[in-house]
């Protein structure tokens, strides 16, 4: 029921995003709503089911919008299994831990995904748009970060009281 429910979530959010991407355009280059959901899971719960939840959304972004296969998967997995690692002994409540950790997170993701991109031969660009491509989108993540924390909590708080019944 737990995977299900992550599963539709994810695609949710994956239409939700290439929604606002095309209505907004620039204003939500940056914003990857899976990505934020999979960094909230490790949070949350810990860095394999984030691991897991960034290589189903990963593959997803791959097959509908990406040009090369795997560049997503690998980055949205190592970046989703490394922010749970290092959340592990941390108070996950307050919103700011949370949005340095999204923060974090999504700069790893774009470090891997160009380095990635360079050695694929998709980026053949400029160093500072290589810079602005990695600096410039955690800001556009932080702030829906604190939402898909609280939603991704009431989930897993939900579950974990109708569900994990103890006798």
């Amino acid at each position: 029921m737990r995977t299900l429910v992550y599963g539709l979530l994810i695609i949710v959010l994956t239409v939700i995003q290439a929604t606002f991407s095309n209505l907004f355009g620039a204003y939500t280059s940056g914003l990857n709503l899976p990505l934020i959901f999979a960094f909230c899971l490790s949070m949350v719960k810990n860095e394999r089911s984030g691991f897991t939840a960034g290589f189903i959304s990963g593959f997803l972004q791959d097959a509908l919008f990406g040009t090369f296969i795997g560049m997503n998967t690998i980055a949205t997995s190592v970046s989703a299994y490394i922010v749970g690692l290092s959340s592990k002994n941390l108070y996950k409540g307050r919103a700011v831990i949370t949005m340095m950790l999204v923060f974090i997170g999504s700069v790893i993701f774009k470090f891997i995904f160009v380095v990635i991109a360079l050695f694929t031969g998709q980026l053949t660009s400029s160093p500072q748009y290589i810079m602005s491509a990695v600096v410039s989108p955690p800001f556009a993540n932080i702030i829906i970060s604190p939402l898909i924390y609280l939603l991704t909590y009431r989930i897993e708080d939900f579950f974990d009281f109708y569900f994990n019944l103890k006798y």
